[in-house]
């Protein structure tokens, strides 16, 4: 398995508990408004995103966040964190918070967590996604903790 099969593993894959992007939803509270498997109609104003499949899904996260970032030469478990929050931040948001944790991808997410929680200090209303973005992060952390063992051997 290839670092970009791994980390499309914790978006998508239920079999091992993670899954973080699920089907269809269309809150209105949520900024991104109508999304599927964490596309979001905001940032893909042209597509169907009711009837997104999972391999069109998967085709956008290698081709807009894995190729276009280039996550081919960053190293696992630090390329699952970037992928994650690519997909869940969008580009403009996570370069800054990547230059923070300065290549530690334990430090890039509790930037991701810091990101978050001003997110809510910012706009209150937010706080009903608190529960679900923390939840996101310490899966996230438990499944990169595996990926660097699994890395290592």
């Amino acid at each position: 398995m290839n670092s970009f099969q791994i980390s499309v593993q914790f978006l998508i894959d239920p079999r091992d508990g993670y899954a973080t992007e699920g089907g269809y939803a269309n809150d209105p509270n949520d900024p991104g408004g109508e999304t599927n498997y964490g596309i979001s109609k905001r940032s893909y104003p042209d597509l169907d995103i009711k009837n997104l499949s999972l391999s069109n899904a998967i085709s956008i996260y290698k081709r807009d966040y894995w190729d276009a970032n280039s996550l081919d030469t960053v190293p696992l478990p630090l390329c699952i964190v970037m992928l994650d929050g690519y997909v869940n931040h969008g580009p403009r948001v996570m370069k800054p918070l990547i230059a923070a944790a300065k290549g530690n991808w334990k430090a890039l997410i509790q930037e991701r967590i810091k990101f978050y929680l001003r997110l809510i200090q910012r706009n209150p209303q937010m706080s009903i996604y608190k529960k679900g973005w923390l939840n996101r992060m310490n899966q996230l952390n438990k499944f990169c903790t595996i990926a660097e063992i699994y890395n290592e051997t």
